[in-house]
């Protein structure tokens, strides 16, 4: 500067300033660099929302050039819908310093597109003291956009797992239900919050289990990435549901597992439907497997679409030999007197022509081996919507039937003949109303009625008033099957008020179906039979008679002639004649005996046979019974060895019984060898009393032993022992008289078993 003193001089040291204004300057620099060239977009705000400055980036970005957004109000280039959340955060921002506010916000391009922006505020000093706002902001547009595309997708997914027909749910890594749908529910029974406390391997058929984990081994090792299985689950009721699941996993950015994804579609019915569908195919398999007659399946060319194994046997071929070929042309090509049969004359082929089914059963058909057999076949038509596409034949072999169609034709003729000719009468009658069906000339004559005029009849009109009760009850066990043929002699009622006796054998005509149809009878006219019979009878009768009175006549002078004889025994002791008077006391007690035997036969053949029936428990015959036989034995000097014990009771004389059984071991114990000891035991067997004797004697010869019970008969060998031959057949009249019999086996050397049978009662 000018002075007094000349030109002062002043400097100051400017080191620090220029020092500033550099750093300045590079900051100025790294500022536009970072705010001009950064590819971010940055404005400045002043505190009204006016933009002070953008950044060519940010400018670019929308649309704009920079000195067109300057001096304008930053919220004009914001979404109208997003100004006032802009303007809030702003506000926000404006009240306090160092604060960042961020928001995400739209902003509309100069073309009108709109833009999605992160914006992140804050508020600075400026330079000269005042407050500015430095907004950045960063595109997020397209990262707004996949979150919407995965927001809509989950929306999507939400919407379908929830609303999906089949089942739908989320699975821990563990098993465990995490997320399910409805269908899942509904498929198991169980509400949502009963399944997300437990998990699939729990609800899990246990036949399925283990295939179905090893399976998601496959999923979470990496083996699979996804696999379809039907499994069973066991509904909440406790029964098994058949689901068709489709089983994957669901891994995050690293590829590792984070969730399994299930769907499950509830396929119960349709694998039961399925399962019924195997069944019926397998038993219509088996059906044509197994059916006796011969099945042809046809198309509408007559070709055979299907042969079971019977039908193919039939004519010489394996089923899968015809498939293909016309049946016509294999089986049905010639008529039964060998002419040729043409296709267009066929009835099987005509039910695919005309619709309709057709019969035949007097036509053949031919084996592979040239022979033919007469069949029996039915064509019935196949239709498919109201279309005919083809027809099934059914056809039999009727060669036995047949042959037993002529057998029975033949064995009609011949029962026909025998009963229009045979020399007894014949009848047939209604089981119901008893009416006579049919009737031979032989029973017509027999009764003295026309033909006509005995079928008017019915059987018990023509039969003796005695004798309907029992032919009803004879007829009617028939009925009930209790007896298979109802055999009595009977009388009928002549024409003409004369009586026919007949030997009648009855027995029912039975159908197919085991079911009777009507009744035959043959009845032998026995009246001259009958005749001599009575005539015998009374022969008999005087017999007896004559017998009874002659016993009557000779007990008296008998019972004399040894009482005498005894009284001169006792007064003559020592007389010379004491051995004469011995015989005739010995005989004539013999011939008391005999005399008593012959009277008891006498009156057992007839109506006043001499028995007191009482009803006795076996246990009391038997004891005394048992003590008396050892009696006996011992006066013959023999040895009885006894097991009688028996339950039940019979209705009997039993003096009687004791009667017959102590003839029976009389003769073993007079017949034995001596020191042989005789056997006397009882059982009981289908409701009888069985009481056999058993000795060890010379036995009966095979010839004797169907006269041993003849009055009077005594075998050989017998003479050494005194008797008069009826022992035996009054023990046989006794027992048959109690409705028993007695039975005998004899070997000779080896000794003689007598078995005495009698009907034991029931209850006490």
């Amino acid at each position: 500067y000018p002075s007094d003193d000349g030109l002062a001089v002043y400097f100051r040291d400017i080191s620090e300033r220029k020092k500033t204004e550099q750093a300045l300057h590079e900051s100025e620099k790294r500022f536009k660099v970072l705010y001009e060239d950064n590819p971010s977009m940055y404005f400045t705000l002043d505190e009204q929302g006016t933009v002070l400055s953008v950044n060519r980036f940010g400018a670019e970005q929308l649309g704009y050039a920079p000195e067109e957004l300057v001096g304008r109000r930053v919220l004009d280039i914001f979404h109208e819908e997003d100004r006032g959340e802009a303007s809030r955060y702003l506000g926000e921002c404006l009240r306090g310093y160092d604060k960042t506010t961020g928001y995400e916000a739209r902003k509309v391009r100069k073309d009108g597109s709109v833009m999605w922006v992160n914006e992140r505020v804050r508020v600075v000093r400026s330079p000269d003291g005042g407050r500015v706002i430095l907004a950045a902001c960063e595109d997020i547009t397209e990262r707004r956009r996949a979150e919407e595309a995965l927001r809509e997708s989950e929306e999507r997914f939400r919407s379908t797992f929830e609303s999906a027909a089949v089942g739908m749910a989320l699975m821990g890594l563990d098993g465990r239900w995490l997320e399910v749908n409805d269908a899942v529910c509904r498929f198991l029974g169980y509400s949502r919050e009963e399944l997300q406390r437990t998990d699939f391997q729990s609800i899990t058929h246990t036949e399925d289990l283990e295939a179905d984990l090893e399976r998601m081994r496959g999923l979470l090792d990496g083996e699979i990435r996804t696999y379809p299985v039907e499994k069973r689950y066991i509904h909440k009721e406790g029964h098994a549901v058949w689901g068709l699941m489709s089983a994957s996993l669901v891994r995050d950015a690293g590829g590792e597992p984070m969730y399994g994804l299930a769907q499950i579609q509830d396929i119960t019915e349709s694998k039961r439907n399925k399962e019924e569908l195997e069944r019926l195919h397998l038993q219509n398999e088996s059906i044509l497997r197994s059916a006796g007659e011969g099945i042809f399946g046809l198309d509408r060319h007559g070709r055979v679409t299907l042969a079971n194994p019977a039908g193919a046997r039939m004519v010489g071929y394996e089923p899968e030999e015809l498939i293909g070929r016309k049946m016509h042309d294999v089986v049905h090509h010639t008529k039964p007197d060998g002419t040729p049969y043409p296709s267009e004359g066929c009835p099987i082929y005509a039910a695919f022509q005309d619709g309709l089914v057709h019969r035949r059963s007097d036509e053949v058909f031919w084996r592979r081996d040239g022979s033919s057999f007469p069949v029996e076949y039915v064509s019935t038509p196949i239709e498919v919507d109201g279309k005919v596409i083809g027809a099934v034949a059914t056809f039999s072999d009727v060669t036995e039937r047949r042959r037993a169609e002529e057998i029975l034709r033949e064995s009609e003729e011949r029962y026909r003949a025998f009963f229009e000719t045979a020399a007894v009468g014949a009848a047939e009658a209604d089981l119901v109303t008893g009416r006579l069906l049919q009737v031979n000339d032989k029973l017509c004559r027999l009764l003295g009625y026309g033909r006509e005029e005995l079928l008017t009849k019915t059987f018990l009109q023509i039969t003796h008033p005695e004798d309907r009760a029992r032919d009803s009850e004879g007829v009617a066990r028939l009925l009930r099957g209790e007896i298979r043929e109802y055999v009595a002699e009977k009388r009928y009622l002549r024409k003409d008020g004369g009586v026919v006796w007949s030997q009648l054998a009855v027995a029912l005509v039975r159908g197919k179906d085991g079911r009777p149809l009507h009744s035959v009878a043959i009845m032998q006219d026995i009246t001259e039979r009958k005749r001599v019979e009575e005539a015998l009878a009374r022969e008999v009768r005087a017999k007896s008679e004559f017998l009874a009175d002659v016993s009557h006549e000779l007990r008296t002078p008998l019972t004399v002639i040894r009482g005498n004889a005894e009284v001169g025994l006792q007064l003559g002791q020592g007389w010379a004649h004491a051995d004469l008077l011995g015989e005739i006391v010995e005989e004539s007690g013999m011939m008391s005996r005999m005399v008593e035997d012959l009277l008891f036969l006498a009156r057992s053949e007839s109506d006043s046979f001499p028995l007191d029936l009482e009803t006795v428990p076996v246990a009391q015959i038997l004891s005394g019974l048992g003590r008396r036989a050892e009696a006996l034995a011992r006066e013959h000097g023999a040895s009885l060895k006894t097991a009688l014990g028996s339950e039940g009771s019979l209705r009997c004389d039993p003096e009687r019984i004791e009667q017959a059984v102590l003839v029976l071991v009389d003769n073993a114990v007079k017949y034995g060898p001596p020191g042989e000891p005789v056997t006397l035991s009882s059982s009981t067997r289908r409701g009888e009393l069985l009481i056999e004797v058993v000795d060890r004697g010379p036995g009966i010869p095979a010839d004797d032993l169907s006269r041993v019970f003849e009055r009077y008969y005594r075998g050989e060998g017998s003479a050494r022992e005194p008797g008069s031959g009826l022992g035996l057949p009054i023990a046989q009249a006794i027992v048959r008289a109690h409705g028993g019999r007695i039975e005998v086996e004899s070997r000779v050397g080896e000794g003689t078993r007598m078995l005495l049978c009698l009907p034991l009662i029931e209850g006490p």
